[in-house]
């Protein structure tokens, strides 16, 4: 079963206090779904912690993410000169970690840099409802999907859909995905008007939300 830790860390930066909220899933032993939520500015090395989550999604109008590394003599660390141009390709990467700057978070998600940028008011009941979501589903479907995903991100498209294809067979094998593809059947799936409408998943022992 997976379970959900939410984490709030303070760090001062100069002249400003800041505040994370990390939504994780047991992400670094299970390979498991990680969240980051950001309602205000983020410097290092918080910046480095969005960029190792699986998804971020930031406060437009309060988040804002930067590098500053460079201006002061040094190369940035924990990773980020090499997830930003996997994010967001060479020439952005460089732009952000050479330029120095600040990011406003509509800029970041139109960058790559975080999934989403959403106001204020709506981000924690974003983050939250997505969160349970991913929660809700089999363990092993999440891990092994991650396995793929992270192969293909990283690798040849070759090395990427072998690995896939591995990951899938692992999946099927599980015991609960027998069951709940059977399940699916049932109530819709691999018909017309259910794979039209994708409506049989509420229809599940365990809806999906």
């Amino acid at each position: 079963m997976l379970s959900v830790l939410t984490e709030r860390v303070a760090r001062v930066s100069p002249g400003h206090f800041t505040d994370i909220r990390v939504m994780s899933f047991d992400m670094a032993r299970h390979g498991n779904a990680a969240l980051f939520q950001r309602e205000e500015k983020i410097l290092l090395p918080l910046s480095e912690i969005a960029l190792a989550m699986d998804m971020c999604f930031a406060a437009v109008g309060k988040a804002i993410f930067g590098q500053p590394e460079v201006a002061i003599g040094l190369v940035p660390g924990g990773g980020s000169t090499q997830r930003l141009p996997r994010l967001m390709g060479r020439g952005r990467a460089l732009e952000v970690l050479l330029g120095c700057n600040d990011f406003s978070a509509e800029q970041a998600e139109r960058y790559g840099y975080i999934n989403r940028a959403l106001p204020a008011d709506e981000l924690t009941p974003f983050v939250e409802k997505l969160a349970h979501r991913i929660a809700s589903f089999p363990a092993h479907a999440i891990a092994h999907a991650k396995a793929a995903v992270d192969t293909g991100a990283f690798r040849s498209m070759a090395e990427g859909l072998l690995v896939e294809a591995h990951e899938s067979d692992l999946s099927v094998a599980s015991e609960v995905t027998q069951a709940r593809v059977k399940e699916v059947l049932t109530v819709g799936a691999e018909t017309y008007d259910g794979e039209l409408e994708m409506d049989y998943l509420s229809r599940l022992s365990s809806p999906v939300r």
